[in-house]
């Protein structure tokens, strides 16, 4: 099935309570956010010849999400923000605004570096 992804990237803090390591201390990260979006099943074909415009997806991701995060401490935001929490709520807000179109959330992925990160895959088939 054809889909579409758009990266985004953002700086942000954060720091891990009940957390013995580096990582309990305040740090941040250069993070690259990895959004993937499929056309609904029972859709035919691509209007406008796409799945959706990129810059759409530009707009929904920078309104609803790095506007919260970019150069926040993202303990304010998410509890305990580990990359896995993090992507996790980035899912449950992208999903609610997806749902509202002819599209679905269908993975993302949030990378905390180069070598770091995160996976969220839709297990089922999106419906209507």
């Amino acid at each position: 099935m054809t889909s579409i992804t758009k990266i985004f990237t953002f700086a942000a803090a954060h720091h891990l309570s009940n957390y013995e390591g580096k990582c309990q201390f305040i740090h941040g990260h250069n993070f690259r956010l990895f959004v993937t979006i499929g056309l609904r099943p029972n859709r035919q074909g691509f209007p406008e010849g796409m799945i959706m415009d990129f810059a759409e997806v530009k707009n929904i991701v920078e309104g609803h999400v790095l506007c919260l995060l970019d150069h926040n401490d993202l303990n304010n935001t998410i509890k305990n923000p580990t990359a896995e929490n993090i992507i996790e709520w980035i899912k449950d807000v992208l999903e609610s605004v997806f749902s509202v179109k002819n599209v679905y959330l269908k993975k993302l992925q949030l990378w905390e570096n180069d070598t770091s990160y995160a996976e969220w895959i839709k297990d089922d088939n999106p419906s209507d």
